[in-house]
């Protein structure tokens, strides 16, 4: 439940005036109206006629429905009159007020509604979408975290948090909410990793780990992850800013192949160690670099690590040392990652090549993938350097 504080009355939010700015949302809300019909064949009658989609069908089974908008106002009059301290009665009755004519008692409707909907997913979205158009964002945010504590299935869940938190100022104040919110921090990963942009779930995420929020590392990972493949570093290291990085991590210019720390998960840009039958990993970190030695009982060649990286724009290069049968068949690949997660390859060559000298774009070439294969046998003492 939202802080009592936050309630409307304690935050002072402009009462006067809300119903109107909710009627300027009505054609949202009234789509959510029309896919709750599908649930529940009695509102089909209620949605109005640019919104009907789902209704129309309900509404053609059930013969006894009405199509007297004026009929429907009645109705929803005298089921006010028998229950009018649901908020979800009042945004009903309010929608009707509005259609057949009557934006009066359609305000007043709204507004009571406003004060009383904290659990009523429809009035929630009246309010949400009222508040993104007054700009009043805390609003916005409190409403939307409501809707998501009182129900992570409401039809237009989706919809509406991507239009609030399409908004700089709704992601932070959200965000704060949100780092308070255990109980669906993971269904709301999920969901940001999927349906947000990657800024937006990025900026959004770093303001609930500003205020401590105790994620699942192995899910914040994963979304890290996603964005750094998806070419967004920033957005990337901005989700992967809080206490689940590993402090002992190697820096950006640190090449050394380290050991996996089982304490902590890889970051977007750590070296990734992809796990196969028949093959295994050792690691020295008593030198400087740290050197890896790979065993592959395969005859397929495998991936033995890869990074992603961020590399000025220009010439570079990289060399992989290492020793062991099968070091003459280390083979190394570089590709480019555009912003929009396009790959586009720069350079591969087998490390006995000697240095692989690479170009990085200006464009396109935001961060790159670097991949070290390895053949069969064993390959000893592996270390990379990159120039």
């Amino acid at each position: 439940m939202p802080d009592s504080k936050r309630q409307p009355g304690a935050m002072k939010w402009k009462l006067i005036g809300i119903g109107t700015a909710i009627m300027l949302a009505i054609p949202g809300a009234a789509v959510q109206l029309d896919l709750q019909s599908a649930r529940d064949a009695s509102l089909a009658r209620y949605v109005p006629k640019f919104a009907r989609s789902t209704a129309l069908e309900v509404t053609a089974r059930d013969q006894d429905a009405g199509s007297d908008k004026a009929l429907a106002y009645a109705e929803s009059e005298r089921l006010l009159a028998r229950r009018p301290v649901p908020a979800e009665n009042l945004s009903l009755y309010g929608l009707l007020a509005f259609e057949t004519g009557k934006p009066k008692q359609a305000d007043a409707a709204f507004a009571l509604a406003a004060q009383r909907g904290w659990r009523d997913t429809l009035t929630q979205e009246l309010v949400i979408n009222a508040a993104l158009q007054t700009q009043d964002w805390q609003v916005a945010a409190d409403r939307l975290t409501a809707l998501w504590s009182a129900n992570l299935d409401a039809p237009n869940i989706t919809e509406v948090s991507k239009a609030a938190l399409g908004v700089g100022a709704v992601q932070e104040a959200f965000g704060a909410r949100l780092a308070h919110k255990p109980r669906w921090q993971s269904d709301f990963l999920r969901w940001a990793g999927e349906n947000l942009s990657l800024e937006s779930a990025a900026n959004t995420v770093h303001a609930a780990i500003v205020q401590r929020a105790e994620f699942k590392c192995n899910e914040l990972a994963a979304l890290a992850r996603n964005m750094a493949f998806g070419g967004q570093p920033d957005a990337a290291a901005l989700a992967w800013s809080g206490p689940c990085r590993n402090p002992k991590a190697l820096s950006a210019s640190d090449f050394g192949f380290d050991e996996p720390d089982e304490g902590y998960e890889r970051g977007p840009f750590e070296w990734i160690y992809p796990e196969f039958a028949a093959f295994s990993r050792t690691f020295n970190s008593d030198g400087k670099p740290a050197v890896m030695t790979v065993s592959n009982s395969d005859p397929e060649n495998r991936t033995a690590a890869m990074r992603l990286v961020r590399l000025a724009p220009g010439a570079h290069s990289v060399t992989v040392s290492a020793q062991g049968s099968a070091a003459s068949r280390v083979f190394v690949r570089v590709e480019c990652i555009a912003q929009d997660g396009e790959r586009g390859l720069i350079a591969r060559d087998y490390a006995t090549a000697g240095a692989i000298a690479f170009e990085v774009p200006a464009v396109s070439c935001s961060e790159q993938l670097l991949t070290v294969m390895v053949g069969r046998g064993e390959t000893a003492a592996m270390y990379l350097q990159l120039s």
